[in-house]
């Protein structure tokens, strides 16, 4: 129920951003937002499944959590820094002339929207916390659509206000989680874990889904860019809000996949 309840919020407040922003700016604001989830699906190489799989069965419960969040780390500083220093030339190509500001802060507010938000849910999940961790999910959402709507009434929704407010509301989330959340994993009285040989797990799982990550990148990637390049911000704007219709038929598979995963 809370998941409906998240998702249907979710819809709402982005039906109110195409409205309020316009076809030309929503799609901007798609395209990064897309760019870098494709960009994602490189670069995690299949973890989040080998994550998910290895925390749901219990054992090194603690350490699989450890590992996975500097593994995360590693990732938001490695292409933030490439993105602090790649030449204008080439953030020109790939980002299609938006501002390195912003293309800064359109990755910082994915990672915090979707990187880590499915790496605290994996986390609850995982503890069978579903009910803690939905109803903190509904609750952000529909905090979310109202200060969309204060935005919009005030005059102050742009691309940026958006992606800053996106980074907020993880940040406030995260912080919620860290002190609300009761894991019951593992005592301290477990083992020291073998790092390398929790590694070892992690590259065997998915070393078969790098070539598929790799590709998924380049598909994902090349429907946006291609999109944004030729047919424009506006086309890309439609294109995004005809995806917010289509999710609506999978609201019950997203709700079952984690059960069926655990």
């Amino acid at each position: 129920m809370t998941n409906a309840v998240s998702s249907c919020v979710s819809f709402a407040a982005a039906l109110l951003i195409a409205r309020g922003l316009g076809p030309h700016a929503y799609g901007d604001y798609s395209f990064l937002l897309a760019g870098f989830a494709a960009l994602n699906t490189w670069l995690e190489l299949g973890t989040p499944t080998a994550f998910y799989t290895f925390l749901s069965k219990g054992r090194d419960a603690r350490a699989h959590a450890k590992l996975y969040a500097a593994w995360l780390a590693a990732r938001l500083l490695a292409v933030g820094a490439l993105l602090a220093l790649m030449p204008r030339s080439w953030l020109d190509v790939a980002w299609l002339g938006h501002p390195r500001a912003l293309v800064l802060t359109a990755f910082c507010a994915f990672f915090a929207s979707v990187v880590v938000r499915g790496y605290l849910v994996q986390l609850a999940e995982s503890a069978r916390k579903t009910l803690f961790i939905q109803t903190g999910l509904a609750l952000l959402s529909l905090a979310h659509l109202a200060l969309v709507a204060s935005l919009r009434l005030s005059g102050a929704l742009s691309v940026s206000s958006l992606l800053l407010l996106l980074i907020f509301e993880y940040v406030a989330l995260a912080s919620w989680f860290a002190l609300r959340f009761d894991p019951g994993l593992p005592a301290a009285d477990v083992p020291a874990p073998n790092w390398r040989e929790l590694a070892r797990r992690y590259a065997a799982y998915c070393a078969p889904l790098a070539l598929y990550s790799g590709l998924g990148f380049a598909a994902d990637f090349g429907d946006r860019w291609l999109l944004q390049r030729f047919a424009g911000s506006a086309q890309q704007g439609y294109f995004s809000i005809g995806q917010q219709f289509a999710t609506i038929a999978l609201l019950a598979t997203t709700s079952l996949l984690n059960i069926f995963w655990k």
